[in-house]
């Protein structure tokens, strides 16, 4: 059985993103991320799309100018999930979200801009305008972007692989059955740590614009391994024509 410092599930922009924060953190985990498709096929990150797709960030200059600007961007957060959502998620999304969005710019993600300043949208459930944006297709330019410094680290890697099982016990999980799509055989893997981006469960409804592979599965790994689960009825989805 294989060891890894860590075990992350899925691969869009949630898991990418993990992956490569943990290796810059410490060069010397052993890291492994499964997906159940191939890197740039299998999330929702690799095809999302909209004029309105934007990635909501609170800079110096976003309204109202303020030190605590960033409080304003958490309550349109908790506003938008009709106040059933977590508050303290959402502080901690706006708090970060600059950081977050300066990560992207530094590596050369265009967002665009107005003068010297990025340009900000209003967009729904906001107050002020907070969005930035770069094209239809911002999502796909995040998720090639983070899929570039991924392959760059030559993090392991298993495609067309489902983790079937988690191994829990004594409040903390510590091993993975795997299961190979290609060769149909199952395999296991212990490891220090887990990471669950699998995305929601659009694919679950009979018309979505999702890939297969996101049906929510990870929320039933989480389940069965004894985690809590919040905010479940938090699906993103828009209107399909059949």
């Amino acid at each position: 059985m294989k060891h890894y410092n860590l075990l992350i599930v899925g691969a869009g922009n949630a898991g990418l993103r993990a992956a490569i924060a943990a290796r810059k953190t410490d060069s010397s985990l052993k890291i492994l991320l499964v997906t159940k498709k191939t890197l740039d096929t299998g999330s929702v990150s690799a095809y999302a799309a909209g004029d309105r797709a934007a990635y909501h960030v609170t800079l110096d200059y976003t309204l109202p100018i303020s030190p605590d600007s960033w409080k304003y961007h958490a309550a349109d957060i908790y506003r938008g999930g009709m106040k059933v959502s977590k508050p303290d998620l959402a502080e901690i999304l706006a708090k970060n979200s600059a950081k977050s969005f300066y990560y992207l710019t530094d590596r050369g993600l265009k967002f665009v801009k107005k003068g010297e300043r990025f340009d900000q949208i209003l967009t729904d459930s906001s107050v002020y305008p907070r969005g930035c944006y770069a094209g239809p297709d911002t999502v796909q330019k995040v998720h090639r972007l983070l899929l570039r410094e991924f392959k760059e680290l030559k993090i392991d890697t298993m495609e067309h692989c489902m983790v079937a099982e988690l191994a829990a016990g004594g409040g903390r999980v510590s091993g993975a059955v795997l299961y190979d799509e290609k060769s149909k055989s199952f395999s296991a893997v212990s490891f220090n740590a887990c990471v669950l981006a699998a995305g929601g469960g659009c694919s679950l409804y009979a018309d979505n614009a999702v890939p297969s592979a996101v049906n929510g599965d990870g929320y039933v790994l989480a389940h069965d391994a004894g985690a809590d689960l919040a905010n479940m009825e938090f699906i993103r989805f828009g209107t399909v024509s059949v």
